[in-house]
């Protein structure tokens, strides 16, 4: 019998944030998570709380590690982080990654977003970023600094 693959029902996978970064052998960027990154952040914080890191590296903002989990008990690990190119996700390149991948931008999209306070540097153009979330409100300022300010 010949099954077509897009037709099967896809699994369901539940998220949970694991305490600690490994690298998977193998992986790299899958996804780019479609929020404005002030928003992705918050709903990242929102769903999962504090990530296994945050830097004040604008270009590596934090990272989560993330563990789906589907109805049968099978695991698929990504992880959720900011880098160069904004929020994305990072996995194998893999169905079952890309599909996982492609549940938890669902999920993130309709999270609301927690209130949170980050301060990092965008060491390529010497600004100091103050960005977050208050009350719901997303917020944002620039500032120049002095490349002997930048603190990592």
């Amino acid at each position: 019998m010949i099954v077509d693959i897009e037709k099967r029902r896809k699994r369901v996978y539940h998220f949970s944030a694991e305490d600690k970064w490994d690298l998977i052998p193998g992986s790299s960027k899958i996804a780019n998570i479609p929020e404005d990154s002030i928003l992705a952040y918050g709903k990242l914080r929102s769903l999962f709380g504090e990530p296994v890191y945050e830097t004040k590296n604008m270009e590596d903002q934090y990272l989560y590690s993330l563990r789906g989990q589907d109805e049968k008990g099978q695991e698929v690990f990504i992880y959720a982080y900011s880098g160069p190119s904004g929020p994305a996700i990072g996995g194998l390149n893999d169905r079952d990654s890309l599909e996982a991948a492609e549940q938890l931008i669902e999920l993130i999209k309709n999270a609301a977003p927690a209130d949170y306070d980050y301060t990092g540097y965008y060491t390529d153009f010497f600004l100091k970023i103050h960005e977050g979330i208050k009350d719901g409100i997303p917020f944002c300022k620039e500032t120049p600094v002095d490349p002997k300010e930048i603190e990592f």
